[in-house]
């Protein structure tokens, strides 16, 4: 089956101790805000693509189309596991079991919707071994990037004033993982906007919470788990903004 052997939405125990703990803090972000989610091994989806374990009704012909056209086993992966993570997350939302039936395809600007039907969000993010994706019925972002040294120019070319100044007083490893975090709120930020490469980073000062992007408010909470950053950006409706 499909969940089974690729992903564990929530409440599913997960043998791997790092997509354990990754699947907890995804939910504990998640939860409050009613948004459904799924973590997925992509390592495991290597495995599979490897062995030629992945069946074709995992994915419509159009899915397909997009699949075929990531050459490297890695990209594959990578994208692979996205997609199954966002479909057991829209099977989540709607409370169906079947998510390979749930068609994800890129919009003009790469981001990731469900063709038959516009009342839910989607996004989706990867790095290191873990894919995760959340489902939502207002607009919401999740990123999740492995914690590593970026480089000194681009570091002062995406970070705001305030955060340069803010990351520049912290211990190494701690700026580190600073970086990272701000990383991941403004990747997550622009896919709640659905803004894609159109915004400048640096102009992003992801120590304001919330911001003001466009007349739009926009709310954002992260966690460092292990080795990795994640971030939830969402723009409240109703009392999705309380839990």
């Amino acid at each position: 089956m499909l969940c089974k052997k690729f992903a564990f939405p929530e409440n599913s125990s997960i043998d791997n101790p790092e997509i354990a703990a990754v699947s907890e803090a995804v939910e504990k972000l998640c939860t409050p805000f009613h948004i459904k989610h799924a973590v997925v091994n992509i390592q495991c989806v290597k495995e599979c693509i490897e062995m030629g374990l992945i069946s074709d009704a995992i994915l419509t012909t159009r899915e397909v189309k997009v699949y075929e056209r990531f050459r490297i086993i890695k990209r594959r992966a990578d994208w692979l596991a996205g997609r199954i993570g966002a479909k057991l997350a829209v099977s989540s939302f709607f409370k169906t079991q079947c998510p390979e039936k749930n068609e994800i395809l890129p919009d003009e600007n790469g981001a990731p919707y469900l063709s038959n039907y516009n009342g839910v969000t989607i996004s989706i993010s990867h790095s290191g071994s873990v894919a995760i994706a959340i489902a939502a019925n207002f607009a919401a972002g999740v990123d999740i990037e492995q914690n590593e040294q970026r480089p000194e120019a681009l570091i002062n070319a995406v970070m705001s004033a305030r955060e340069l100044h803010y990351v520049n007083g912290l211990n190494q490893q701690k700026r580190m993982q600073e970086v990272n975090r701000l990383w991941t709120c403004k990747e997550a930020v622009v896919k709640v906007g659905k803004w894609g490469g159109k915004k400048n980073f640096k102009m992003i000062n992801c120590l304001n919470n919330p911001l003001t992007i466009e007349n739009r408010t926009i709310h954002h909470i992260s966690n460092i788990i292990g080795r990795y950053a994640i971030t939830l950006a969402y723009e409240p409706i109703g009392d999705c903004q309380n839990g």
